[in-house]
């Protein structure tokens, strides 16, 4: 009969327990989105800080170098617009992380017509690893090597946000930093 109270309480407790709030899941489930993460924004402050590094630039660099001023900014305005501009046409592409710690970036249905480099091709075909606390995600090459470490601001069955602050040199322009955050979403 103690055997048979036991067993009853033992179920009750499982019944309760499975019970729990579903906002409760680990958000390292959500990682592995079956249908993928779609790029919805960048947000970066890359522009205004390559802007403010051109500006400083006085009239004697830029006549030594043999450049002006509108051409390097013209040379920065691209590189600002490759990492952070999203097109309509990769809002299709899917970003994918499988359980073995890998990523793919698939194109899907829209091409754009100018070539699809998307905002996203710096995490295709890497590794990936997260902390216990799904707080940082780290990319590395398929050799295990460049490890590029990334703060995960927010990861839920619908978002996932990460960011990380970079630096860009230049021999003209000299080094500064620039913070930049992808936001995507789960298809």
């Amino acid at each position: 009969m103690k055997q048979f109270f036991f067993i009853i309480l033992t179920l009750t407790i499982t019944f309760f327990s499975a019970c729990a709030d579903d906002d409760d899941v680990n958000p390292i489930v959500f990682i592995g989105n079956f249908d993928g993460w779609t790029i919805q924004s960048v947000d970066s402050d890359f522009q205004a800080k390559a802007d403010a590094a051109i500006a400083n630039l006085t009239d004697e660099e830029l006549m030594a170098a043999g450049r002006t001023r509108a051409e390097v900014t013209a040379t920065y305005n691209d590189r600002v617009a490759n990492v952070t501009n999203v097109d309509p046409c990769d809002q299709d592409d899917g970003l994918f992380f499988s359980t073995e710690g890998a990523t793919q970036l698939l194109r899907r249905f829209t091409l754009c017509p100018d070539g699809d480099l998307n905002v996203l091709d710096v995490f295709h075909a890497r590794a990936y690893s997260l902390n216990a606390g799904v707080t940082s995600i780290i990319f590395r090459d398929a050799n295990g090597a460049n490890a590029d470490a990334y703060d995960v601001d927010e990861l839920s069955a619908a978002n996932f946000s990460l960011s990380k602050t970079r630096s860009v040199s230049d021999a003209l322009v000299g080094t500064f930093m620039y913070d930049i955050q992808y936001n995507l979403m789960a298809n």
